[in-house]
């Protein structure tokens, strides 16, 4: 067990390399909620607190390498996707263009460097790149909320509330229903 130095409710995590990483979360307050980034260079021993007070709640923080990196969370009236993109290893952050978004709950980097997948409440799938928040294309979900998306070298997975997995072979773009059986 690591001290943090914060009491948030810490909801991602993701290393670089054995000694970088990040943590990610939320404090919650009844008028919303507040973004906790902290980041480790020694293995997790000591934990520094990056951007306080700026962001809203977070749940996801994936890097592609030691550049490029992002974080998901809430969206808001200030920031409307939730989504945050870095480019010089977490000194900046910028918030990604697109949508209100509900809430980005994973996210998963696809092949290309600059590109990541997000899913959050209400069955929303997207990707993050240059041009912003692109929503994919999907089956109905309901009204389910996507928890978890990861990125394998031909397809990527989504997994969802009522026991239901999506597939995309086209890197995210269209998803459907999985065949479990």
């Amino acid at each position: 067990r690591q001290k943090t130095g914060t009491r948030a409710s810490l909801r991602g995590l993701h290393f670089t390399d054995p000694y970088t990483g990040w943590a990610v979360g939320r404090l919650d307050n009844p008028s919303g909620s507040v973004g906790v980034l902290l980041k480790t260079s020694d293995g997790g021993i000591t934990w520094a607190q990056v951007g306080t007070n700026v962001m809203p709640g977070l749940n996801a923080v994936r890097f592609s390498d030691e550049k490029h990196g992002w974080v998901c969370g809430d969206g808001s009236d200030a920031f409307p996707t939730g989504l945050f993109v870095t480019a010089d290893g977490g000194q900046t952050w910028d918030p990604v263009k697109g949508p209100r978004l509900p809430s980005c709950r994973g996210a998963d980097a696809l092949s290309a460097p600059k590109e990541l997948l997000v899913a959050g409440a209400w069955g929303r799938l997207g990707s993050v790149g240059d041009a912003g928040y692109k929503e994919a294309e999907l089956d109905p979900l309901a009204g389910r909320t996507v928890h978890a998306v990861a990125c394998a070298k031909d397809a990527a997975f989504a997994a969802c509330d009522g026991g239901a997995v999506l597939v995309s072979t086209d890197k995210g773009r269209r998803w459907g229903f999985a065949n479990l059986g």
